[in-house]
């Protein structure tokens, strides 16, 4: 093992301990690393202990300024020369406080900062630095301590500055004075302003609540009027999409075979007819309720005549003088009068309702004649269609029925296409699906009955499919 000679001699006895090993002068490395970190701690509890000596100096200084102040100031009254001399003496000692204080700062911010470098590594003072350091601290807290005693220091200067700090403080917070009272009146003026705002405000938002009140109630009828015409709306859809599915089905079963092709076309015919009926029919009572409307207000027109020469007459009557006729004979013929007045008025009363009612009826029957006439004008153009359609599907049934008797030679051939055309997997229906994923083609039937059983691949390929995938084919 290397060993060396330690370069660093023990700085006091506290260092190491004091055994064999440690009072040797032979070390290997990891002791005198040991002992190095040791000499160290026993540096910064050195300085920890000229920290607690520099704060009883503070301490001791604070009491001489509170006990001893009164005699420093007496005794420069009594004598001025000795008040001079202590003045410069007093000076000289704060600068070497000052310096004191100063070289104590340093060492407490090397203490600090050899504080935090890890324990491993070597310090970075030297051995002659920390005992220089150490001697001249001791020196310093010697000399701190002699003139601390002998000199106490002299505050008359401290007294004066601390009065005239007091005279800029009392007119600075005068000057603050004033302008908190100017402050205080801004902060009022904007107060009354904030109040005038706030009823502003207050007659704003009423406004504006009044106007949402009524932008509500035209929304809430908006909104209602709109509901009423989507509904009116999702009727007439629904009744296309009945009619659109009737016409597809239609479409198909002429598609399927030429016998209910024609059968549709036939009931397309009677329904046309049916319709037709229905329309004369309505047409005729129109008519006949225009009839009665017309009556009615003939009749009307000479109840209203009768009733006017009914009055003529009773003003005549009343006007004329009646010498002849007694109190007696003319009581009773006012009363008959006014019956007969009172059934008039009550029978114009009845004609009346049953004018409006015929003429709601009327009214009710021509909107009905005009849906029926678009109904019917519809009917007859899918019918027309449809005509069309199943001639030009007869036309295409002659051209392959033509084609087939040329074409087709043999029965094996027409067993041949048929196989084709069926479905492979029943063998049975016709194939109107395919897959989008493999273009297979196969049957309604075949196709629900897998997707029914989650069964959702192809029955031909395998391959994975979806609802979304499956297309309606017509051959």
């Amino acid at each position: 093992m290397e060993k060396r000679r330690a370069g660093v001699p023990p700085l006091k006895k506290i260092a190491y301990d004091a055994t064999a090993s440690g009072e040797s002068n032979w070390w290997d490395e990891a002791e005198t690393a040991a002992i190095e970190q040791r000499k160290v701690d026993a540096i910064f509890s050195q300085m920890e202990e000229y920290k607690k000596v520099a704060e009883e100096a503070v301490n001791e200084k604070q009491r001489i300024q509170e006990i001893k102040i009164d005699e420093l100031l007496s005794s420069v009254q009594g004598t001025e020369v000795g008040a001079s001399d202590a003045c410069e003496m007093v000076k000289t000692a704060v600068l070497n406080c000052r310096e004191h204080l100063f070289t104590i700062s340093q060492l407490r911010k090397r203490a600090a900062q050899m504080k935090e470098i890890p324990q491993k590594e070597k310090p970075s003072i030297s051995k002659d630095e920390i005992t220089g350091y150490i001697e001249r601290v001791d020196a310093l807290e010697n000399q701190v301590h002699a003139l601390i005693s002998k000199c106490p220091p002299n505050y008359t200067k401290l007294a004066k500055t601390l009065e005239q700090e007091n005279k800029e403080l009392f007119l600075s917070i005068e000057e603050l004075t004033k302008k908190i009272e100017s402050l205080l009146q801004k902060e009022q003026s904007v107060r009354q302003e904030m109040q005038e705002m706030q009823q502003s405000m207050v007659s704003a938002s009423e406004a504006a609540e009044a106007k949402q009140r009524v932008l509500q109630k035209e929304s809430k009828q908006s909104a209602d009027e709109k509901i009423i015409l989507q509904k009116r709306v999702d009727e007439l859809y629904l009744a296309l999409e009945t009619l659109n599915s009737t016409i597809v089905d239609r479409a198909r079963d002429l598609e399927n075979t030429v016998d209910n092709k024609i059968d549709c076309v036939n009931d397309c015919h009677l329904k046309i007819k049916e319709l037709q009926d229905k329309e004369i029919d309505r047409l005729e009572e129109v008519a006949f309720l225009v009839r009665k409307y017309i009556d009615t207000g003939k009749k009307n027109d000479s109840l209203l005549l009768e009733l006017a020469e009914v009055q003529n007459e009773l003003k005549l009557e009343r006007d004329r003088p009646t010498a002849e006729c007694t109190e007696k004979t003319a009581v009773p013929d006012t009363q008959k009068i006014e019956e007969e007045m009172h059934a008039l008025r009550r029978e114009l009363e009845r004609s009346q309702v049953d004018y409006l009612e015929r003429k709601a009826s009327a009214h009710y029957h021509k909107r009905k004649a005009v849906q029926y006439e678009a109904d019917l004008a519809l009917a007859k153009k899918t019918a027309a269609s449809l005509e069309a359609a199943n001639k030009a599907l007869h036309d295409r049934l002659q051209i392959l029925q033509n084609s087939t008797k040329t074409v087709f030679s043999s029965e094996t051939d027409i067993e041949l296409y048929q196989r084709m055309i069926r479905c492979s997997v029943c063998c049975t229906n016709i194939k109107d699906v395919a897959l989008k994923r493999c273009m297979h083609l196969l049957c309604r039937s075949c196709i629900d009955s897998r997707m029914a059983s989650r069964q959702k691949t192809c029955p031909l390929c395998g391959t994975t499919c979806t609802p979304s995938d499956i297309v309606s084919v017509y051959l």
